[in-house]
C-alpha cells in the first residue's frame, strides 16, 4: 500500500537518507537536495552556489552526521566544477567547498569516520574534512590518471578504502597510503565492502563477465569468483 507520493517535477537519482526525526533527504537530477517530513510534505530544498535547477544530477546518497548535519556533493555540468556542502537540519548552509575537480563528489556518497571526519572523492583525490569545515588532508594517487570510481569506505580500524578501475587503495586516518593492490583482474565496478574479519570484497566486471574479489586486510588476494553475469550493485554483508 502506498502511504504517500510527491511530485516536485524532477527525478530522484540516488537513495534517500533518513534523519533521527524521520526526515527524508534525497538528491535530484535538478541539482537540488530535498528534505521531506515523514508525511511527504516538503520541508525545504537546498541548491548549491552558482547553480540553476537545470545544471545536472546529484547521483550520490546524502549522508548524515551524528549532529544531524547533512553532507552532499553537487556539480555544475557546464564547467564540471564540483561542490561539497554541509547543510544544517533546517536546510541552511553550514559550510561548503567550491572549485573541486570534476563530478565525482556528486556521483559518489561521502563517508563519516568514527571521529566525525568526512571523507569524499573528486575525480582523482580523496579529501578529509573536520565537522567544522576545515580540511584535514587530501590524498592523490600520482602514478595513474584513472579516476576514483566509488564512494570511500571506512574499516573498523579507521582505514579508508578507495578504488579506481584497477586497484584498491588503503589510506590511514592521517592521509598516508598504507598499501595498494597490484592491478586486479578485470575492472572494479563497486564500492568496497569490509567484513567483520577485515576481509575486503570488490565487485568486478569485464566483457560481460562479472565476479567478486576477496582480499586480506593487507590487500593480498584471498579468492575470486567469476560468473557469466554482470552486477553493478554494491555488495552487502551481514
Amino acid at each position: 500500500m502506498i502511504i504517500w507520493a510527491t511530485n516536485v517535477g524532477c527525478l530522484f537519482q540516488g537513495a534517500p537518507a533518513i534523519g533521527k526525526k524521520g526526515t527524508i533527504y534525497i538528491g535530484s537530477n535538478a541539482n537540488v537536495l530535498y528534505a521531506f517530513y515523514p508525511n511527504g510534505t516538503k520541508k525545504w530544498e537546498f541548491i548549491g552556489a552558482g547553480m540553476c535547477q537545470l545544471s545536472t544530477c546529484i547521483f550520490a546518497n546524502p549522508v548524515i552526521g551524528a549532529d544531524s548535519t547533512i553532507y552532499c556533493g553537487f556539480h555544475i555540468s557546464e564547467t564540471w566544477e564540483g561542490q561539497f556542502y554541509a547543510i544544517r537540519p533546517d536546510g541552511t548552509w553550514k559550510w561548503g567547498i567550491q572549485g573541486l575537480d570534476g563530478s565525482r563528489c556528486a556521483d559518489y556518497s561521502a563517508a563519516i569516520g568514527p571521529d566525525g571526519s568526512i571523507y569524499f572523492v573528486t575525480s582523482n583525490k580523496l579529501f578529509s574534512y573536520s565537522p567544522d569545515g576545515s580540511m584535514n588532508w587530501s590524498y592523490q594517487e600520482t602514478t595513474t590518471s584513472i579516476p576514483t570510481q566509488c564512494s570511500p569506505v571506512i574499516g573498523d580500524d579507521g582505514t579508508i578504502y578507495i578504488v579506481d578501475r584497477e586497484r584498491l587503495y588503503a589510506i590511514d586516518p592521517d592521509g598516508i597510503e598504507k598499501w595498494r593492490t597490484e592491478q586486479l583482474d578485470r575492472g572494479i565496478v563497486t564500492t568496497p565492502a569490509v567484513g567483520a574479519n577485515g576481509v575486503i570484497y570488490l565487485g568486478a566486471s569485464f566483457n560481460f563477465v562479472g565476479g567478486i574479489h576477496a582480499l586480506h586486510s593487507d590487500g593480498s588476494p584471498l579468492w575470486s569468483y567469476w560468473a557469466e553475469a554482470v552486477s553493478y550493485t554494491h555488495l552487502t554483508l551481514p
